[in-house]
C-alpha cells in the first residue's frame, strides 16, 4: 500500500548511475523510508529526469518486493531498444540473505524481465551491467567466497529466464579480496571487466580482457 501523504514521513536518496537517452537522463539509485504504510525500507530507485533542465519526468520507479527479498538497490545501468536495464541487489528484512538481480524496465515504469542470481548470506551485488550485439546483460560485481569478497561477471540474455548464467568469470582466479566495478562492451563485442584486485597485501587496479 502506498504511503498516505497525510502521515509524516522522509525519504533518504541516492544515485549510483545514470543513462542517457534523448532528452531524459536516466538517474538509478536507493531510496531509503516508508514505502509501504509503517515499514522503513531501502528500494531500488529509477528516477527520468530532463536533461537541460533538471526536471523529474514520470514515472519515478521503486523497485517492487520479491518474494522475501523486501528490500534492494540499483548500482549500475544501461541503456536497452525497451528501456533500461539495471543491476544491483535485493535482501530480505534484515539484509542477511541477499542475491543479484538484474532488470529490465520501459519508459512507463514496467518491470519487463528480471534475473536472480548468486542467492545466499553475506552482501552480494552487481555493480555494473553492459549489454552486447547479442541482446546480452554482461554484469560485473561482487559475491563472498571463503570469507573474502571477490569479483565476479557473468552473463544472461535480457528477456530469457535462465537457469544458470551463459557463462561465469572470477576477476581475478584467486582467493583474494577484489571487485569488479565497471564492465564495458566494445564495438566487436570484446568485453572488459575494470575493478581492483589484492596481490601480495597491496590494492591494484586492473582492466582485464575477458573475451575478444
Amino acid at each position: 500500500m502506498p504511503n498516505p501523504k497525510s502521515l509524516p514521513h522522509t525519504f533518504f536518496e541516492f544515485a549510483t548511475d545514470v543513462v542517457i537517452v534523448g532528452d531524459v537522463a536516466w538517474v538509478i539509485g536507493a531510496s531509503h523510508g516508508k514505502h509501504e504504510l509503517f515499514t522503513e525500507e531501502i528500494r531500488g530507485l529509477l528516477v527520468p529526469m530532463d536533461l537541460h533542465t533538471g526536471e523529474v519526468l514520470s514515472p519515478v520507479v521503486i523497485a517492487p518486493k520479491m518474494d522475501v527479498h523486501t528490500q534492494s538497490a540499483f548500482w549500475g545501468a544501461t541503456y536497452h531498444p525497451a528501456g533500461v536495464v539495471v543491476t544491483g541487489y535485493a535482501c530480505d528484512a534484515t539484509c542477511t540473505n541477499y542475491r543479484i538481480v538484474t532488470s529490465l524496465y520501459d519508459a512507463a515504469g514496467a518491470l519487463l524481465w528480471y534475473q536472480s542470481d548468486a542467492a545466499g548470506p553475506g552482501i552480494r551485488y552487481g555493480r555494473d551491467v553492459a549489454l552486447d550485439s547479442q541482446g546480452r546483460a554482461i554484469i560485473g560485481g561482487s559475491v563472498p567466497d571463503f570469507g573474502a569478497q571477490r569479483g565476479f561477471v557473468f552473463a544472461h540474455t535480457v528477456k530469457i529466464n535462465e537457469a544458470l548464467p551463459l557463462f561465469e568469470h572470477w576477476f581475478p582466479a584467486s582467493s583474494k579480496p577484489s571487485e569488479v566495478l565497471g564492465v564495458l562492451v566494445n564495438d566487436f563485442d570484446r568485453l572488459f571487466a575494470a575493478g581492483f584486485i589484492t596481490a601480495n597485501g597491496e590494492t591494484h587496479s586492473q582492466i582485464t580482457l575477458i573475451s575478444g
